[in-house]
């Protein structure tokens, strides 16, 4: 099964993001199955793994799912199974879809815990408060902060834009799942750049976060999505709340956006492509303030 793994991460028809999330997301089921052969892997297998993730929300098991469902697709397609062992799994997908909103008193204990740590003295958790601080207010992807460039990153620093109200802007264009995206942040977050360089290893590498842990074999390289991902839970458990996940930071966002502005502008904070990018965000990310809706309808009942 190996083997075929790696043939169906080499096809020349997906991307380069498509392919790093099949490998980030499938490559502990095929080193737990390691040596067999797909024929070989049952539903109950299958069942059972997507079970064991107890920390993943249902959208997080689903694209877990949605990624084995493939692989057992292009099995078939090579005459390695009859039979997709996926394919009557449970889908963790609710319709109408229920949008999933962080409790926000554990997002402001997460931040502060965050600001907390890019100011303490430990080298890894300063870069981790300064990734989850940036995630929460800039709403980027992971991928998409873990491409941060760094040149261009001390460029946006030396050259801020003037807001209207008289306050700094920053803009870093980086790369993603969209193709070309852009991280946004403000002065709140430029002295916890300067606390993280400080104690970034000098490195040829040209991506801002990197591994800093001095007896790794990637010391100094870009930081994995794995490291990305373990940031949340490092600053979680410090701040003793539930763990909160990315995709719940970008939708807290595009939800505080829309409420405030509209739909089309989260879709383009979140860099989602102007094609699909409002329908996107209504259907996986923005929660409407029913508050409001049952305000709005009350103050027109009687006229």
């Amino acid at each position: 099964m190996d083997k075929l793994f790696q043939k169906f991460l080499d096809r020349p028809e997906i991307t380069k993001h498509t392919r790093e999330k099949y490998f980030y997301r499938l490559r502990p089921f095929m080193a737990l199955h390691e040596g067999k052969r797909p024929s070989e892997i049952e539903q109950s297998d299958i069942v059972r793994y997507i079970a064991s993730k107890t920390e993943w929300a249902d959208p997080t098991r689903a694209l877990l799912r949605a990624c084995l469902l493939a692989f057992f697709n292009f099995c078939i397609k090579k005459g390695e199974c009859d039979e997709n062992p996926v394919q009557d799994t449970q889908k963790f997908r609710d319709w109408p879809r229920r949008i999933h909103l962080p409790a926000e008193d554990g997002v402001q204990a997460a931040l502060e815990t965050a600001v907390m740590m890019n100011d303490g003295e430990n080298p890894y958790a300063i870069r981790d408060g300064l990734i989850f601080s940036l995630a929460a207010v800039s709403g980027n992807r992971r991928d998409e902060l873990r491409q941060l460039p760094m040149d261009d990153l001390l460029i946006a620093l030396a050259q801020p834009e003037k807001l209207d109200d008289g306050g700094n802007l920053y803009r870093v264009y980086t790369t993603g799942k969209e193709g070309e995206a852009i991280c946004r942040f403000t002065e709140f977050h430029v002295p916890m750049f300067h606390n993280y360089f400080a104690v970034r290893p000098i490195t040829p590498s040209p991506f801002v976060f990197v591994n800093m842990y001095k007896h790794h074999e990637f010391f100094g390289q870009q930081l994995s999505l794995v490291g990305i991902s373990r940031v949340r839970k490092r600053v979680c458990k410090r701040a003793g709340v539930d763990l909160i996940t990315y995709q719940e930071l970008r939708r807290r966002l595009a939800t505080k956006i829309a409420r405030d502005f509209n739909v089309d502008i989260a879709a383009h904070a979140l860099n989602h492509s102007p094609r699909s990018g409002d329908r996107v965000i209504r259907e996986h990310y923005y929660d409407p303030d029913k508050t409001a809706v049952d305000t709005a309808v009350s103050q027109f009942a009687y006229q």
